[in-house]
């Protein structure tokens, strides 16, 4: 989460002269706390909970600017992380990512979504 602060604070003078900057974070539904999804994780799902109220912050800074920042969850994706036990690609996953770093300037801000729409804080 730390990291994520930093580049983005590093980022936002190159950001605020782009024509259409977007901020996505990849988050997980783990850190959801309406749904407490996944194995109980004593750091990941915490700094997963932080990561979206950080993103929920800078959505809320940058409200008056052209930025728009959300963050997503790309799913359970066979990666090194999960033991590549998904049948998910990265490919599938990075959809979202994807999808929110294209949106048009009248897009949401400050949300959490994955390919089903949002996903409860």
């Amino acid at each position: 989460m730390f990291g994520v602060v930093r580049v983005t604070n590093a980022m936002l003078p190159l950001l605020r002269r782009a024509a259409s900057p977007r901020i996505v974070n990849v988050s997980s539904n783990m850190g959801s706390l309406t749904l407490q999804t996944g194995p109980i994780m004593a750091a990941y799902a915490p700094s997963k909970s932080m990561l979206n109220a950080v993103t929920a912050q800078y959505a809320r800074r940058l409200a008056d600017t052209n930025v728009i920042v959300n963050a997503c969850c790309p799913g359970y994706v066979a990666t090194d992380f999960t033991g590549f036990a998904s049948d998910r690609t990265p490919e599938q996953g990075a959809a979202i990512a994807v999808h929110l770093a294209t949106l048009p300037d009248d897009g949401p801000r400050g949300g959490f979504f994955d390919d089903n729409g949002v996903i409860p804080w």
